[in-house]
């Protein structure tokens, strides 16, 4: 099953990716997400493991992820290779004229339900990674003279 989820950030591209491979950021924007970490605690790269630890439905969960596409500003894709949800996720960001188009595409095999809550929390998610790239965008902009130049 195949879930999609866009969402337009005004922020270039590049500012919207750093939040997305910060492990940091993960429980900032994804309420669900106790835990986001690389295996060996270096920087997220094409190969890394990743750990998340998630409350969804009630229930803890802990799901291994390997990096499979890290393109700077344009893709960043896991898959799952240990946990309770086989699935893949890919993050496709696109330059716009106000910023970028991040859109999340969620591969999973699980029962339609779990599909319909999952597409939810991807809009979710979508809604509050913009709110933080947007936030953090507008105090990393330098500050305009009284001319607004």
């Amino acid at each position: 099953m195949r879930v999609e989820r866009a969402v337009e950030i005004v922020a270039p591209p590049g500012k919207v990716f750093e939040v997305i491979v910060d492990p940091s950021t993960h429980r900032k924007w994804r309420p669900t997400c106790h835990e986001f970490r690389t295996e060996n605690g270096l920087p997220i790269r094409l190969g890394s493991r990743l750990i998340e630890s998630v409350r969804f439905l009630r229930r803890h969960y802990q799901t291994t992820y390997v990096v499979t596409e890290l393109e700077p500003a344009r893709v960043f894709s896991v898959r799952s290779i240990e946990g309770p949800i086989p699935l893949a996720l890919r993050c496709e960001l696109a330059r716009t004229p106000r910023g970028t188009r991040l859109t999340f595409v969620l591969e999973v095999d699980a029962p339609p339900l779990t599909k319909a809550i999952l597409a939810l929390y991807l809009r979710d998610e979508a809604r509050r990674l913009r709110r933080l790239v947007e936030t953090r965008h507008d105090h990393a902009s330098p500050p305009r003279d009284a001319r607004g130049a």
